[in-house]
């Protein structure tokens, strides 16, 4: 489970407990610690309209409950590649 911080991007996943809102997506607006600072909760902010909700204010949902949106998870693989390509080329690069 990964920790975020607040402007993530993020999709509510698709468990029972998070019902309608379940493949929504937003960002972080908040995060809820307990009192020896580990992660409670996320406020996220979810993109669109909610009928009856105020705008300026997230919904909460458990840690469990929510997941890097996709363009998020893209990222991570670029960088990723990118890393795994300097690598290679700084090993030709030093070869005799």
């Amino acid at each position: 489970m990964k920790d975020f911080i607040i402007g993530d991007r993020v999709r509510v996943r698709e468990l029972p407990a998070v019902g309608s809102y379940a493949g929504r997506v937003g960002a972080v607006v908040g995060i809820s610690r307990t009192p020896d600072g580990a992660v409670h909760g996320y406020h996220v902010k979810l993109d669109g309209r909610l009928p009856g909700n105020r705008v300026d204010v997230g919904i909460a949902f458990g840690p469990q409950e929510l997941e890097p949106e996709a363009s998020d998870i893209l990222a991570v693989i670029l960088a990723g590649l990118v890393v795994i390509n300097i690598v290679l080329w700084t090993t030709i690069a030093t070869r005799p």
